[in-house]
Order: structure tokens, then sequence, then C-alpha cells
């Protein structure tokens, strides 16, 4: 395989300034010619691309009338299972290099780690999942057996109240 051309650390600059460090990281870990490596850069670039779009399109739709503004969590879902990706991605071309916290290496470790954040912050993607199946595409609710009992008083942790 060719070492990595210039133009394509270039490619990647533009696209985030995280991502241009993912993609020196890749020269200075001595990455680029494994197989999967440039794999791993082009869809770290795919999810840029398809957020931005995504978001773009979004907002549009919102403020046009067209969609719902409960639409928002469809890009709420996307950002979080796509950061979390994107945490793996550089990990994955850093190798071993990236668990440790060096100025060469950053803190890919530490990003590795927090990956489940972006799924838990400001509203789970499972939350997100829910809003989109109901509120967006009109499908009916989950069904529940616990309808009319209060928060209180239903029975959770396996334990079984006594009548």
């Amino acid at each position: 395989m060719a070492p990595i051309r210039p133009s394509v650390v270039a490619a990647f600059a533009a696209l985030h300034p995280s991502r241009h460090k993912a993609a020196r990281r890749t020269v200075r870990a001595g990455t680029v010619d494994e197989p999967g490596v440039r794999d791993l850069i082009g869809e770290a670039h795919m999810l840029e691309v398809v957020g931005t779009e995504l978001q773009r399109r979004l907002g549009a739709g919102m403020a046009s009338g067209r969609i719902s503004d409960q639409s928002a969590a469809i890009g709420r879902l996307f950002r979080g299972i796509a950061e979390s990706r994107r945490a793996t991605i550089e990990y994955e071309i850093a190798t071993a290099g990236g668990a440790i916290w060096t100025d060469e290496f950053g803190d890919i470790g530490d990003v590795f780690l927090m990956r489940q954040v972006s799924c838990i912050g400001g509203g789970t993607t499972e939350m997100a999942r829910n809003v989109i199946s109901e509120r967006v595409l009109g499908m009916p609710r989950e069904a529940r057996s616990d309808h009319d009992v209060p928060f209180r008083g239903i029975p959770r942790g396996g334990r079984r109240t006594r009548s």
C-alpha cells in the first residue's frame, strides 16, 4: 500500500480539527499502511459529512414547518451513535499507543473510555428512538401491563410484594 498522501491529511483536516488530529496521529503511529486504516478514516469522514447534512436538513425542515420539531430526535440519535463510533475509530487507528496520555496521542484513551457519554448526555439514544417511533413516525406506544399503577407501585428488582 502506498504511503498516505498529504492531500488525504488535508482532506481530513478540512472536516474538523479533531479529525485532523486523528490523521496526524495515524501518520505518527505508523498505522497508515495497515489494512483497514484508510477505511476507518473514510468512515470518520462519512460520519462527519452525513451528520452535518442531516443537521442542515433537519434545521431547514423544522424552520419551514415541513417536519415536526420532534424530528430533532433524529439528529440526537445520529450524533450519539456517530460520536461513539468516532471515538472508537480514533482509538483503533492509534492502536495501543492511544491507551496512554502523551503529547503525540493526547487523550484518545480517555475519550474512548468515555465514548458512551454521547449516548447518555442530553437524554439517552433509547429515548430518542422512542420519540422518533412514536412522535415522528406515528407508531403506537409499547404495550404496558402497568398502565393504571403509580410508579412507586411497580414491582422492581425481582422483589415480590406480599398480599
